[in-house]
Protein backbone atom coordinates (compact mmCIF):
# COMPACT_ATOMS: atom_id res chain seq x y z
CA UNK A 1 0.00 0.00 0.00
CA UNK A 2 1.10 3.15 -0.98
CA UNK A 3 1.31 5.93 1.82
CA UNK A 4 1.76 9.95 0.74
CA UNK A 5 2.59 13.08 2.81
CA UNK A 6 1.66 16.26 2.25
CA UNK A 7 5.08 18.38 1.60
CA UNK A 8 5.23 22.18 2.09
CA UNK A 9 7.91 24.89 1.91
CA UNK A 10 5.59 27.15 4.48
CA UNK A 11 3.18 26.48 6.91
CA UNK A 12 0.70 28.21 5.20
CA UNK A 13 -0.81 26.96 1.54
CA UNK A 14 0.90 28.24 -1.29
CA UNK A 15 -0.08 26.78 -4.64
CA UNK A 16 -0.72 23.06 -5.80
CA UNK A 17 -0.81 20.27 -3.37
CA UNK A 18 2.38 18.18 -3.21
CA UNK A 19 2.00 14.47 -2.05
CA UNK A 20 5.10 12.40 -1.53
CA UNK A 21 6.63 9.76 0.32
CA UNK A 22 7.98 9.93 3.83
CA UNK A 23 11.37 9.15 2.59
CA UNK A 24 11.33 11.73 0.15
CA UNK A 25 9.91 14.46 2.22
CA UNK A 26 11.99 13.82 5.15
CA UNK A 27 15.32 14.55 3.25
CA UNK A 28 13.83 17.81 2.12
CA UNK A 29 13.23 21.14 4.46
CA UNK A 30 9.68 22.46 4.99
CA UNK A 31 6.50 20.72 6.40
CA UNK A 32 4.98 17.14 5.98
CA UNK A 33 1.62 16.38 7.32
CA UNK A 34 1.02 14.79 10.35
CA UNK A 35 -0.75 11.95 9.30
CA UNK A 36 0.15 9.93 6.18
CA UNK A 37 -2.82 9.47 3.42
CA UNK A 38 -2.81 5.82 1.94
CA UNK A 39 -4.20 5.76 -1.98
CA UNK A 40 -7.65 6.22 -1.42
CA UNK A 41 -7.16 9.53 0.75
CA UNK A 42 -4.63 10.67 -1.87
CA UNK A 43 -6.41 10.25 -4.75
CA UNK A 44 -9.66 12.39 -2.98
CA UNK A 45 -6.95 15.46 -2.09
CA UNK A 46 -5.29 15.34 -5.69
CA UNK A 47 -9.22 15.66 -7.36
CA UNK A 48 -10.42 18.43 -4.83
CA UNK A 49 -7.04 20.04 -5.26
CA UNK A 50 -6.90 20.06 -1.14
CA UNK A 51 -6.69 18.35 2.45
CA UNK A 52 -9.84 20.00 3.14
CA UNK A 53 -12.77 17.90 4.12
CA UNK A 54 -10.97 14.88 5.32
CA UNK A 55 -11.93 14.34 8.90
CA UNK A 56 -13.65 11.25 7.64
CA UNK A 57 -11.30 9.99 5.15
CA UNK A 58 -8.83 7.11 6.20
CA UNK A 59 -5.23 8.53 7.42
CA UNK A 60 -2.32 6.43 8.71
CA UNK A 61 -0.48 6.79 11.70
CA UNK A 62 2.93 5.65 12.68
CA UNK A 63 3.90 8.10 15.36
CA UNK A 64 2.26 10.30 17.53
CA UNK A 65 3.66 14.09 17.33
CA UNK A 66 3.57 16.47 20.56
CA UNK A 67 3.96 19.99 20.18
CA UNK A 68 4.84 22.47 22.94
CA UNK A 69 5.07 26.43 22.26
CA UNK A 70 6.22 28.57 25.10
CA UNK A 71 6.01 25.73 27.67
CA UNK A 72 8.88 24.75 28.55
CA UNK A 73 7.99 22.55 31.45
CA UNK A 74 5.23 20.38 29.74
CA UNK A 75 7.89 19.43 27.31
CA UNK A 76 10.27 18.38 29.85
CA UNK A 77 7.96 16.77 31.99
CA UNK A 78 6.43 15.25 28.84
CA UNK A 79 9.99 14.00 28.14
CA UNK A 80 10.51 12.21 31.50
CA UNK A 81 7.36 10.69 31.41
CA UNK A 82 8.06 9.07 27.92
CA UNK A 83 11.60 7.28 29.23
CA UNK A 84 9.75 6.53 32.63
CA UNK A 85 7.53 4.49 30.50
CA UNK A 86 10.36 3.33 28.35
CA UNK A 87 8.65 4.92 25.03
CA UNK A 88 10.98 5.28 22.40
CA UNK A 89 11.04 9.22 21.18
CA UNK A 90 13.07 12.00 19.10
CA UNK A 91 12.47 15.47 20.81
CA UNK A 92 13.15 18.32 18.53
CA UNK A 93 13.79 22.26 19.40
CA UNK A 94 11.36 23.86 16.46
CA UNK A 95 14.15 26.57 16.27
CA UNK A 96 11.78 29.22 17.12
CA UNK A 97 9.47 29.36 20.89
CA UNK A 98 8.80 25.26 21.53
CA UNK A 99 9.39 21.89 21.17
CA UNK A 100 8.04 18.44 19.38
CA UNK A 101 8.57 15.09 20.63
CA UNK A 102 8.00 12.17 17.87
CA UNK A 103 6.75 9.11 19.66
CA UNK A 104 6.34 5.90 17.00
CA UNK A 105 3.78 3.60 17.37
CA UNK A 106 2.36 0.36 16.00
CA UNK A 107 1.15 1.68 12.19
CA UNK A 108 -2.89 1.92 11.92
CA UNK A 109 -5.24 3.25 8.90
CA UNK A 110 -8.47 4.52 10.08
CA UNK A 111 -10.90 7.32 9.52
CA UNK A 112 -10.75 10.00 11.74
CA UNK A 113 -7.03 8.78 13.05
CA UNK A 114 -6.14 12.55 14.03
CA UNK A 115 -9.05 12.48 16.64
CA UNK A 116 -7.83 9.36 18.17
CA UNK A 117 -4.14 10.37 18.60
CA UNK A 118 -5.53 14.00 20.44
CA UNK A 119 -7.62 11.67 22.84
CA UNK A 120 -4.93 9.52 24.02
CA UNK A 121 -2.38 12.25 23.93
CA UNK A 122 -4.71 14.23 26.48
CA UNK A 123 -5.01 11.30 28.59
CA UNK A 124 -0.90 10.84 28.81
CA UNK A 125 0.47 14.61 28.52
CA UNK A 126 -0.15 18.03 29.45
CA UNK A 127 0.43 21.70 28.27
CA UNK A 128 0.72 20.41 24.69
CA UNK A 129 -0.97 22.58 21.64
CA UNK A 130 -4.04 20.99 20.87
CA UNK A 131 -4.17 22.92 16.98
CA UNK A 132 -1.83 20.11 16.09
CA UNK A 133 -4.85 17.79 15.46
CA UNK A 134 -6.54 18.47 12.72
CA UNK A 135 -6.85 15.95 9.30
CA UNK A 136 -4.49 17.94 7.38
CA UNK A 137 -2.09 19.23 10.30
CA UNK A 138 1.56 19.83 9.24
CA UNK A 139 4.76 19.62 10.91
CA UNK A 140 8.15 21.25 10.57
CA UNK A 141 10.65 18.54 8.88
CA UNK A 142 13.38 18.92 11.15
CA UNK A 143 16.46 20.54 10.00
CA UNK A 144 14.42 23.06 8.33
CA UNK A 145 15.41 26.76 9.50
CA UNK A 146 12.70 28.90 10.94
CA UNK A 147 12.09 32.27 8.83
CA UNK A 148 11.62 34.29 11.79
CA UNK A 149 14.70 33.10 14.21
CA UNK A 150 16.59 32.03 11.35
CA UNK A 151 17.77 28.65 13.66
CA UNK A 152 17.06 25.16 12.54
CA UNK A 153 15.25 22.45 13.89
CA UNK A 154 17.36 20.13 15.51
CA UNK A 155 17.16 16.85 17.69
CA UNK A 156 17.41 17.67 21.54
CA UNK A 157 17.03 14.26 23.34
CA UNK A 158 16.04 10.43 21.66
CA UNK A 159 15.40 7.58 23.56
CA UNK A 160 15.09 3.86 22.69
CA UNK A 161 12.52 1.74 23.98
CA UNK A 162 9.11 0.23 22.65
CA UNK A 163 7.36 1.29 20.40
CA UNK A 164 4.08 2.71 21.55
CA UNK A 165 1.19 -0.62 20.90
CA UNK A 166 -1.64 0.07 18.62
CA UNK A 167 -3.67 2.94 20.84
CA UNK A 168 -6.96 2.11 18.85
CA UNK A 169 -10.10 0.88 20.50
CA UNK A 170 -10.52 -2.59 19.04
CA UNK A 171 -14.28 -1.83 18.52
CA UNK A 172 -14.01 1.11 16.06
CA UNK A 173 -10.39 -0.59 14.42
CA UNK A 174 -9.80 -0.90 10.89
CA UNK A 175 -7.11 -3.41 9.73
CA UNK A 176 -3.93 -2.62 7.98
CA UNK A 177 -4.67 -4.53 5.02
CA UNK A 178 -8.14 -3.17 3.98
CA UNK A 179 -8.32 -2.74 0.25
CA UNK A 180 -7.62 0.41 -1.59
CA UNK A 181 -8.40 1.65 -4.58
CA UNK A 182 -6.01 2.62 -7.49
Amino acid sequence: MTILYELRNHQKRHGKIQLVSREEAESMTGFISVCGYPTTTASLIQDQGGTFGLAHSLLYVDRVVLDFDDNDAAYTNSVKYCEDQDWSYTAYDTGNRGYHIHIPVEPYIEAGAHKRMERWVDQHFKGWDESLYKSSSVTRIPGTWHSKTGRKMTITATHLGAVLPDIRNTKIAIPLDIPTIG
